[in-house]
């Protein structure tokens, strides 16, 4: 039986990721990248709803941390939601402050205990190995962002130190953290159970 998964994001830029992460390996499972049509945390609770309905094995949902961090309201919903039993079966990958973070992982030479504020600050960062990386569809089109990463950067590493990054997170430091090494390790074992 063919396992299937729904990924998706606040945005254009990890539905570009997850499109090109799901092109580039050609996994043995059904995976449908969804973008959905409004950026807050309702509409991607019920994204979640609709696709554990429609029957989905897995369903996962990338979060920019920066937006949650700065609306209270939205951030109260999330934490409601995640301790409900209807969300216990949604994954839920947080990266503060936002995907580009994780990005930025596959260059960097070690993991620095610094807390970028915002989309921007990290940008900038980012800038310095993808010097005209910017967030627009047509850019994000051309670039097929999990290939290019693959390519350019090290995937092992950006692995190794988001994992770090969320341990000091988890210890009480305030550095920016990403936990999509919790998609790869999700994709891996499914990916072993769909070969036996």
């Amino acid at each position: 039986m063919k396992k299937s998964i729904a990924i998706f994001g606040e945005g254009i830029t990890e539905w570009f990721y997850i499109d090109s992460l799901r092109i580039a390996c050609r996994y043995p499972f059904k995976m449908k990248p969804s973008l959905p049509q409004h950026p807050n945390i309702k509409h991607l609770l019920t994204e979640a709803k609709k696709c554990l309905s429609e029957g989905y094995d897995e369903v996962i949902c990338l979060l920019d941390m920066d937006r949650l961090n700065t609306h209270p309201s939205e951030m109260q919903v999330y934490l409601k939601a995640k301790s409900q039993p209807m969300y216990r079966k949604v994954t839920f990958i947080e990266t503060d402050p936002c995907t580009e973070y994780w990005f930025l992982l596959h260059f960097m030479p070690q993991l620095s205990q610094r807390h970028f504020e915002d989309y921007e600050a990290v940008a900038k960062e980012l800038r310095k190995f993808i010097p005209d990386y910017e967030k627009t569809k047509n850019y994000l089109q051309k670039i097929h962002l999990y290939d290019f990463l693959s390519q350019h950067g090290d995937l092992s590493k950006a692995l190794r130190l988001a994992k770090k990054s969320v341990e000091l997170h988890d210890e009480g430091n305030e550095n920016s953290y990403s936990q999509m090494y919790k998609l790869f390790e999700l994709l891996a074992l499914l990916e072993n159970k769909s070969k036996k």
